[in-house]
């Protein structure tokens, strides 16, 4: 379902949105690296390897989404181990409060940490003593999120071996496998199975594509998760699955879906058949404004040749999405 699904009017906002925080992340690109031009254009090539120069002259090869990640770091109150890939989140941040800190391995490369933990994105949510079914739970950053504050006990779906891997490193490492139970699949809007190709570097955005040489996964739709782990009503439901949200929300019975309290989903394409499907359902919705994911980054990839991905990244990126945050409480 790849389509604009958004207003008119928000073809040009989205645009306008994202151009105003690209040219936010330059001014950081800049107050982070010393080569800050460099690292800001072969990020917005979306270069896999990038030679970033810290402003005290250390210097590190990542990938696009980390030097992103990185220049949104550096000035908080974190642990940031480059050369180990770790991030560290001690108490005196004042970002967690039950635990005297926690680590999340692969956590610069991979892993949405600013966003869940430094934006609080899901705080908007009142999962405390709830069950949390998290899908698209990628490194366990949103599942130890949601045991650090609170829930009962979070499911978490990742279809990719080498975020599940990491996740349920992160959750033995922090001591939450009482909380948290890592599950290898993805969601759908029915159940069955996919072959991914679980060879391909695998983060944060990788999306569920078939693959012929790849491995089985398991494919869950939001009822069968709800039968198989015994989900009870009143819980909460958070999706990051790049794309899977719109067969699995469009595809579900209202009941399947008013098991839920709450919903926090983020679309990638467009919101308005999401929303009109949750207030069928009997939800109050509201929906972040959209932002175009690509739009300058792809007109310059036409302008700039990118050197690494060649012409094929060209005429891959020229439809730009549409994404945002959807918030979905039950009218009582």
């Amino acid at each position: 379902m790849v389509k604009s699904n958004i207003k008119g009017y928000q073809r040009i906002t989205a645009n306008i949105y994202y151009m105003i925080q690209i040219f936010n992340t330059f001014l950081k690109f800049r107050k982070a690296y010393s080569n800050g031009f460099y690292t800001f254009r072969s990020y917005l090539n979306n270069n896999t390897k990038i030679n970033v120069r810290l402003k005290n002259k250390a210097s590190f090869i990542m990938s696009a989404r980390a030097t992103l990640l990185l220049a949104h770091l550096l000035n908080e109150k974190l642990n940031v181990d480059i050369k180990n890939d770790t991030i560290t989140i001690k108490k005196e941040s004042g970002m967690i409060s039950e635990k005297e800190k926690i680590i999340f391995y692969n956590g610069i490369e991979n892993g949405d940490i600013y966003n869940i933990f430094i934006k609080n994105e899901y705080s908007i949510l009142s999962f405390k003593g709830k069950i949390v079914v998290d899908i698209g739970t990628n490194i366990g950053d949103s599942a130890i999120y949601f045991a650090l504050n609170g829930a009962k006990k979070i499911i978490g779906l990742e279809p990719f071996n080498n975020n599940y891997n990491l996740a349920k490193k992160n959750v033995m490492e922090n001591s939450f496998e009482d909380k948290c139970e890592m599950v290898l699949a993805g969601c759908s809007g029915k159940s069955g199975s996919i072959k991914l190709n679980q060879k391909m570097k695998s983060d944060v955005d990788s999306k569920i594509e078939f693959s012929d040489e790849g491995e089985e996964v398991r494919l869950y739709s939001l009822d069968q998760i709800i039968k198989e782990f015994s989900i009870p009503i009143k819980s909460i439901l958070k999706m990051d699955c790049e794309g899977c949200e719109y067969e699995s929300i469009i595809g579900s019975s209202k009941d399947t879906l008013r098991t839920f309290d709450e919903i926090l989903l983020e679309y990638h394409h467009g919101y308005l058949d999401l929303k009109e499907k949750l207030e069928t359902c009997g939800f109050y919705v509201s929906v972040t404004k959209p932002i175009s994911t690509g739009f300058l980054g792809k007109y310059l990839n036409m302008l700039v040749p990118n050197k690494e991905h060649g012409n094929s990244s060209q005429k891959q990126n020229l439809k730009p999405g549409y994404s945002g945050l959807i918030h979905a409480s039950q009218k009582y």
